[in-house]
């Protein structure tokens, strides 16, 4: 599966005060590509934010104009839809450390790929009632 076809298109609800804050926890690939498509809908750079441990990745977000960190904590306080983009063994351990940030707003997004994309989507869900 190339990421050049994905494109998914976020809009935001017209009836909705703020703009859609969009996160991605994880840097690589996959969160790149689903990144430029969100950009190509509704979604500003200016609400977008991406985590990571290691900056060897950034440079590519931010080109885009999109801000990096590397506290998962400010992906998930500053957004209302984040995208857990990590390799699948990682992503317990990323679901523990965010639980506590995450609240009724929240929806989060775990995506892998192996042989096919997986998409797991939990909204509003309190993350410990999970299986991981």
């Amino acid at each position: 599966m190339s990421l050049s076809n994905i494109s998914p298109i976020v809009k935001t609800d017209p009836s909705m005060d703020m703009p859609l804050r969009v996160g991605f926890i994880g840097a690589g690939n996959m969160a790149y590509g689903i990144a430029k498509g969100i950009l190509s809908g509704d979604v500003l750079p200016v609400n977008v934010k991406v985590s990571a441990p290691s900056p060897r990745n950034f440079g590519r977000f931010e080109e885009l104009g999109i801000s990096v960190t590397h506290f998962n904590s400010d992906v998930v306080s500053g957004s209302d839809l984040v995208f857990v983009a990590v390799k699948p063994h990682l992503v317990p351990e990323i679901l523990r450390e965010i639980s506590q940030l995450v609240t009724q707003k929240h929806i989060i997004v775990s995506v892998w790929l192996k042989h096919k994309m997986m998409i797991s989507l939990a909204c509003n869900s309190h993350l410990i009632t999970l299986k991981c």
